[in-house]
């Protein structure tokens, strides 16, 4: 038996036109629709706004360092107090990795990518705003427990819309995005800090946590 179906608008293939599995015959995987389906604006569309995540992800990670250093001199913190902030932040993200793969795979992957978009900025947010040591603490552990569900959300997203022949490419834009995050936040430092240990950090955190609005 045979289904036959047109492509959609964004590609130019040819018409859908596979055989169902009869007996012993191979059987049709959803590799298969998706290869030839093809790339699509649909992935080239979730490509770039999930790209942006990752362009906000690459950025806070550099910044971070620039912002232990700031902290440390301008609210008189710790050598225990700034490894106590690395730790929770890694902590947070080993948390969200650990339980986002039961929670995507209960409620799908695209609706819990979208609340992470909200919840991430939120909290980049949030951290350019905090007035204690301690405030700051718990928010950029929390902001590291969502990046994990992004990272892990993201690769797995791509993975199921991409065919197979340009599944490998798809994946390495999107790790492609976090040099520009990383290239980002460099820019961003240059104009909102006078040296690596002063400037204006809430600035900094402020232009960082963009991306993930937008």
């Amino acid at each position: 038996m045979k289904f036959e179906s047109k492509k959609n608008s964004d590609s130019m293939s040819t018409p859908l036109n596979l055989e169902f599995p009869d007996k012993g015959s191979t059987q049709i995987t959803p590799d298969t629709f998706l290869s030839r389906i093809g790339n699509g604006k649909y992935q080239n569309r979730a490509l770039f706004i999930v790209g942006l995540l990752v362009v906000n992800d690459g950025a806070e990670v550099l910044v971070l360092s620039f912002l232990l250093s700031i902290l440390q001199k301008e609210w008189n913190l710790t050598n225990s107090e700034i490894g106590l902030m690395g730790s929770t932040n890694f902590i947070g993200f080993l948390i969200g990795s650990i339980i986002s793969g039961r929670i995507s795979d209960k409620l799908g992957r695209r609706k819990p990518l979208l609340y992470v978009f909200f919840l991430l900025y939120f909290f980049a947010m949030w951290s350019a705003f905090a007035e204690s040591f301690f405030t700051l603490l718990v928010v950029r552990t929390a902001f590291r427990f969502f990046e994990a569900f992004r990272y892990n959300l993201v690769i797995t997203y791509l993975t199921e819309i991409s065919p197979k022949e340009s599944r490998g490419m798809i994946l390495y834009l999107s790790g492609a995005f976090w040099i520009v995050g990383e290239l980002f936040a460099s820019f961003a430092t240059f104009f909102t800090l006078d040296s690596a240990d002063q400037g204006n950090w809430r600035l900094l955190l402020i232009i960082v946590a963009q991306p993930a609005f937008f």
